[in-house]
C-alpha cells in the first residue's frame, strides 16, 4: 500500500494497493460485471492536483472536504452513480 497514512487524514488523497497474485484479489472475476467510470470527489483542489499531478483520470473535483461523494459504475445496463445525486 502507498499513500494510506496520507488519506486516512485526508480522504481525498488517493491510496494504493498493490495485490502480489492478482487471483487472490478477493473481487476477482472472469468478466467483471461493472467497473469505476468516474469520480466524484469533494477537496482542496490544489492539494489534489500537486498529488496526483498530469493525469487523465475520470474525475469530477469540486471544492470542499468531503473525500469521495459519488462512485459511477458503467456495467451492462448502462451507467450508475452511487453516492450523491449530481446537480443538473
Amino acid at each position: 500500500m502507498a499513500g494510506l497514512e496520507d488519506a486516512l487524514e485526508r480522504p481525498w488523497l488517493p491510496f494504493f494497493v498493490a495485490w502480489r497474485d492478482p487471483t487472490a484479489f478477493p473481487g476477482a472475476t472472469p468478466t467483471p460485471p461493472a467497473h469505476v467510470a468516474g469520480l466524484e470527489i469533494a477537496c482542496d483542489i490544489d492539494e489534489l492536483s500537486a498529488w496526483l499531478g498530469p493525469h487523465s483520470l475520470p474525475l469530477d473535483v469540486r471544492a470542499g472536504n468531503g473525500g469521495v461523494t459519488a462512485v459511477v459504475l458503467d456495467g451492462l445496463r448502462g451507467q450508475i452513480t452511487l453516492g450523491r445525486p449530481r446537480a443538473s
